[in-house]
């Protein structure tokens, strides 16, 4: 009786999986789930840079206004200017040099001009850009007035953004190389957070 418990003992530890096993295989699993939605935030910031990055700073062609918001790019009326991607601020991604390097010019140099790269570990340059979009920098606020109507090409639109500032719309055709104006005077609710 004793042999027979003994050969019981064993036939049960030879029919249960190694304890190594499942452990491995959802590591693996928990890796590429990891890269997988590492890929997909990447894939969503960098959508979000191609469709609604559509001006940076530079100076101003108005002397007295000092630095000034510039289309890099063709923009149709009635287009948010400053679209977030909707995604946390703080968080960042890292993209390399390489992958800076497919982005037009207009938007290599402001990732270059607004963002400091840092190594990685392997000793490469990345810039980490934050997951919210290069909008989220937020150079609205050098959007300078003007008291000359014909100027005026942004005004302030009805929504909110992810701080819950009014947003600024085109409000014609802006074309690329303009400098963007509103109105001295700042419509109902204006800048404010008055959600």
């Amino acid at each position: 009786s004793r042999s027979r418990l003994t050969r019981k003992c064993k036939t049960k530890k030879s029919n249960q999986p190694t304890v190594s096993s499942p452990v491995i295989t959802n590591i693996r699993t928990n890796n590429e789930t990891d890269r997988t939605m590492k890929k997909q935030r990447k894939d969503s910031l960098l959508q979000n840079t191609l469709e609604h990055v559509f001006v940076r700073l530079q100076r101003s062609y108005t002397s007295s206004k000092g630095m000034g918001v510039f289309a890099i790019k063709d923009i149709p009326s009635r287009t948010i200017i400053f679209k977030e991607n909707k995604r946390t601020r703080s968080n960042t991604i890292d993209f390399t040099t390489q992958e800076v390097n497919t982005f037009s010019l207009p938007i290599q140099d402001f990732i270059r001009s607004h963002i400091l790269p840092m190594s990685d570990h392997s000793g490469d340059l990345v810039y980490p850009i934050p997951e919210a979009g290069l909008n989220s920098l937020d150079s609205s606020f050098f959007v300078n007035s003007c008291g000359n109507d014909a100027m005026i090409n942004v005004d302030f639109g009805d929504e909110h953004d992810s701080r819950g500032y009014t947003v600024l719309v085109s409000t014609r055709f802006i074309r690329k190389g303009e400098e963007l104006f509103c109105r001295s005077i700042l419509g109902h609710g204006g800048r404010t957070t008055g959600q």
